[in-house]
């Protein structure tokens, strides 16, 4: 571990991020199927409302809801995964950019940081 902080806000980091990770999985699995040939692919199931006109576009329309989720949650899912193997390699809380400790604020508020926060400024200009 790269970061200064106790080692129980450590862990309390970590218990987190694995709950968030096992929720989004729970999540995915309920609108959406597992590829088995891709880790971390997940195929929206199209619900089947039924056959006419009316019927066909909530099909559509719950289909293009549920894929923008899918999108949205197997995104949080790999940066979650991310954070979970820096902990796992020892480079979790170090900036990505310049090396440096994140601080403990910023990965209680954002677990999933990879830069500080002047690093993570100067990307957004």
């Amino acid at each position: 571990m790269s970061i200064h902080m106790k080692q129980q806000d450590f862990k309390k980091l970590e218990g987190n991020l694995v709950l968030r990770e096992k929720n989004i999985l729970a999540r995915l699995s309920e609108i959406a199927k597992e590829n088995p040939a891709v880790e971390g692919d997940f195929k929206v199931r199209m619900q089947n409302i039924g056959s006419s006109e009316e019927d066909n576009a909530q099909e559509q329309a719950a289909f293009e809801r549920d894929f923008a989720l899918k999108e949205q949650l197997e995104k949080e899912l790999r940066e979650i995964q991310r954070a979970l193997e820096k902990i796992r390699t020892g480079t979790y809380g170090t900036c990505d950019s310049c090396s440096s400790n994140i601080l403990q604020r910023r990965l209680e508020v954002m677990p999933i940081a990879n830069f500080c926060v002047s690093c993570a400024q100067k990307r957004r200009i």
